[in-house]
C-alpha cells in the first residue's frame, strides 16, 4: 500500500495499529514501522504519539552523540513514557546512565528493558551486570550474566568465568 499510494495515509496507519493486537510480542518492530510511516501523515495536523516519541528518541540520540548523557537519558525516558511498550527506550536511557558512570540509576532501566519478551539480545542483562561490577557488587553480577548467556549474548562466557565463582 505504501508503494502504490506513494506514502502512508491514516487508513494504512489504522491497519498497522490493529497489528498491535494480533502481534503483541512484536511491538518494538511495529512501533518502529509506525514511526517511519507516520512522519509524513500526522505532521503538525495530528497529535500522534509516534511522531512525538520518535522526536524524543531522535533528540536522545543527538544528545548522546554530544556527550550529554543525562539529558539524553531524560529524552529516552520521555520516549518510554509516550511509548511504554518499546523496550529500546528503557535500554537507551540505561545506556546513557551507564556511559555517564551513574550505574545505580542505570539498573532499574536495564531491569525494565529486560522484562520485554521481544528483548532477546541479552544486552540489558549484560550491561546491568557490568553496572553491578562497576559498583563493586561482583557477586550480584552472576545472575544477569547467566540471563545474558540464555539470550546468546556474544563472548559472555569470559565474563561468567570472571564473576560467577
Amino acid at each position: 500500500m505504501y508503494e502504490v499510494k506513494g506514502g502512508a495515509d491514516k487508513y494504512m496507519l489504522n491497519i498497522l495499529d490493529s497489528a498491535f493486537v494480533h502481534f503483541p510480542k512484536d511491538t518494538a518492530a511495529l512501533y518502529n514501522a509506525r514511526n517511519l510511516l507516520s512522519r509524513g501523515v500526522l505532521g503538525s495536523q495530528g497529535s500522534g504519539q509516534a511522531v512525538f516519541t520518535n522526536q524524543y528518541s531522535t533528540d536522545g540520540g543527538k544528545l548522546f552523540a554530544k556527550g550529554k548523557y543525562t539529558q539524553a537519558a531524560n529524552m529516552y525516558i520521555k520516549a518510554s513514557n509516550a511509548e511504554p511498550n518499546n523496550y529500546t527506550h528503557y535500554e537507551n536511557a540505561a545506556i546513557c546512565y551507564y556511559t555517564n558512570k551513574d550505574f545505580e540509576k542505570s539498573i532499574p532501566y536495564f531491569d525494565k528493558a529486560a522484562t520485554f519478551s521481544n528483548n532477546t539480545t541479552g544486552k540489558s542483562e549484560f550491561f546491568k551486570a557490568m553496572s553491578l561490577v562497576s559498583m563493586g557488587k561482583n557477586s550480584d553480577a552472576c545472575g544477569p550474566l547467566q540471563a545474558a548467556k540464555k539470550k546468546n549474548y556474544p563472548d559472555i562466557d569470559k565474563f561468567i568465568a570472571l564473576y560467577c565463582k
